[in-house]
């Protein structure tokens, strides 16, 4: 058996962190072996299992996480957290810097001892310090290397005092002991234990095998009840681990437990750090909220962040009443449908994130999520005025009443109304909209019912009488040039003199001033198959109101929306890639500013082409307006 090395021991190898797993024997292999586990998954060969034996079981569930090495290789040197501070901080030129001072006291003793000055020196630096980072720098304790069996009494951090002082506990407020080779919590209570402005304590990368700290008493733990933030990120406790830990944070504000695996088994214990507000569970694998039921007792939590989980719903049978932000981006949230329990679930949210999920990838996702959840200011960094916020709701009733009206006969339009539980609201909003079928059943396709458009012509009153003027005008001028006799060669070279049969010009008649009213309009319907062309079509529209081919041109109204002019600056697109998705449809009743939106019109070029590239469906509103 290897001595000096036992289970669970912290030790570094050329800078690289690792746990003793396992102490003994391989099969095949000579001599005692030390079975590790690395920080880093990736520099191992193996989960603990070796030529089908296991020998230890590693916390990070990785495949590639341990490895055996020999007992007699070299590791790093630990150090004391003091030897790191001043290792770090009290440099030489520090030190210089600092002139003589009194008698050091220390537990209430002078001390006197040659070469003390320079410790006196390097103290007045330390004193000073408000934030220490020492973050990979293979402390191990206190004030030695730690052994097996120590006991609290060893490593209590000596408080500095002067002839006539009170004790001077250090001033630091942030302490950064991430990566380390601290084994247990009792350790990093006594190195906290002298100071007493400390508000920011970071444990980051460390193993912990023992938690046990009521063997001596609430003493130890007093420096923890002024911390406000606490990280605990790639510590691999578990849950009750963790519940019991920050159970003697009274002040706790923020909780960082990333990367530690949480959600393989439901949180059941609940938080007792009710002044808790920020909570960040990310890169862990929970798949549901129903892993975090727990939280929902925290009356202050307000924001949660569940980032880079493989999270596919956002249903839970308890409510985070509190909650205002919610970080759900790099997860598996698959569909927008995906967000409608927010509302029920976190009635307060106004912050979210949504970036890298799959539901990203529908289009005009932004919009979309603006107009299911009614109580979002701010997506993905991003302010929601109230501009924003009106373009994503109207687009979104023309999106539900685009499905509605494209959907076939059998299917059910109650289910489709499902999938959008806030369509209804939107519609007491701003107006129902008009659902007019598109798309003829798939149980009529080639038919000729389904390749057949009834259109809808409409002519103003005035375009109307003036194209049948232009069409009068134009029969008369070639009845009259059929009937004009031949003019004498004389009559040709003399244009003054005019002949007897010439009809003398009419004045132009005064045109009667009409008072300014609403047009009235003249329509008629026609059902004409997507076949024929565009010419066709006008040949048709100049027989049913009597004008000119060429007088006129057709305009096809659609049931589409866009911003007018200038409206939109500064916000978002009705679609966020500029396509010709249909996106707002005209409304019965809207109670929104029509003057923000005009209908997209499209003019049916004359041409050969068929009607069915430019209009689509089963009816069709197309406008006579005159060239």
């Amino acid at each position: 058996m290897s001595v000096g090395h036992y289970s669970g021991q912290r030790l570094s190898y050329d800078g690289h962190l690792a746990t003793v797993r396992y102490i003994g024997t391989v099969k095949h292999q000579k001599g005692d072996w030390l079975g590790v586990e690395w920080d880093e998954p990736s520099r191992g060969k193996h989960d603990g299992s070796h030529g089908g034996c296991r020998y230890f079981t590693c916390l990070s569930r990785h495949s590639t996480a341990g490895s055996f090495v020999r007992p007699s290789r070299p590791s790093d040197q630990p150090l004391s957290f003091l030897d790191a501070l001043k290792k770090k901080y009290a440099s030489n030129d520090n030190a210089e810097a600092i002139g003589k001072g009194e008698n050091i006291r220390i537990s209430g003793k002078t001390v006197e001892e040659v070469g003390f000055e320079k410790k006196r020196q390097e103290l007045a630096v330390l004193e000073n310090l408000k934030v220490a980072v020492l973050d990979g720098m293979c402390i191990a304790g206190l004030g030695c290397s730690p052994q097996e069996g120590d006991t609290v009494q060893e490593w209590h951090l000596p408080s500095v005092e002067a002839p006539g002082n009170n004790s001077q506990a250090m001033a630091i407020t942030l302490l950064d002991l991430s990566r380390n080779l601290l084994e247990k919590w009792v350790d990093v209570a006594s190195i906290c234990h002298s100071m007493q402005a400390l508000r920011t304590l970071k444990v980051d990368g460390n193993r912990l095998r023992d938690l046990n700290c009521t063997l001596y008493g609430k003493e130890t733990l007093r420096s923890f009840q002024r911390v406000t933030e606490l990280s605990l990120d790639n510590t691999l406790l578990l849950w009750d681990q963790i519940v019991e830990l920050t159970a003697s944070f009274e002040s706790l504000n923020t909780l960082s437990l990333a990367s530690n695996g949480l959600g393989v088994e439901n949180m059941l214990s609940d938080l007792r750090t009710f002044t808790l507000t920020t909570l960040d569970l990310s890169s862990n694998v929970f798949t549901s909220l129903v892993h975090i039921t727990c939280l929902s007792s925290l009356p202050k939590l307000t924001t949660l962040s569940l980032r880079s989980n493989p999270l596919i719903e956002l249903q839970s049978p308890a409510k985070f009443p509190a909650l205002r932000k919610l970080d759900v981006a790099f997860t598996d949230i698959p569909n927008l449908a995906s967000l409608d329990p927010i509302p029920t679930v976190f009635p307060s949210l106004t912050n979210l994130l949504t970036k890298s999920t799959p539901l990203m990838n529908h289009e005009s996702a932004s919009l979309h999520t603006v107009a299911r959840l009614p109580g979002i200011i701010e997506l993905n960094y991003e302010d929601i005025t109230p501009e924003k916020r009106l373009n994503a709701e109207l687009f979104y009733l023309g999106f539900v009443a685009k499905q509605l009206a494209e959907a076939p006969n059998r299917w059910n339009e109650k289910a489709i109304l499902d999938e959008h539980p806030r369509y209804k609201a939107l519609c007491e909003l701003h107006g129902e909209p008009a659902i007019v079928k598109k798309k003829a059943d798939e149980d009529e396709a080639g038919t000729l019912r389904a390749r057949v458009t009834e259109f809808t012509f409409y002519i103003t009153d005035s375009d109307l009488t003036k194209a049948q003027q232009q069409a009068r005008d134009i029969q008369n001028q070639t009845q009259h040039q059929r009937h004009k006799p031949n003019i004498s060669p004389t009559e040709a070279t003399n244009p003054t003199q005019k002949s007897e049969e010439t009809i003398p010009p009419t004045s132009p008649q005064p045109k009667p001033q009409t008072p300014i009213s609403t047009p009235k309009l003249l329509q008629k319907t026609k059902l004409l198959p997507r076949t024929i062309d565009i010419y066709r079509l006008k040949g048709i529209v100049s027989a049913l109101f009597s004008i000119p081919f060429l007088s006129f041109k057709l305009i096809w109204e659609t049931d589409e929306f866009d911003p007018a002019a200038g409206e939109d600056e500064g916000g978002w697109s009705v679609s966020e890639d500029e396509s010709d998705e249909v996106e707002i449809v005209t409304r019965k009743e809207g109670n929104y500013d029509r003057r923000r939106w005009v209908r997209r019109e499209v003019e049916l070029v004359d041409g050969t082409r068929e009607v069915g590239f430019w209009v689509e469906g089963v009816g069709a509103r197309i406008r006579v307006e005159l060239r």
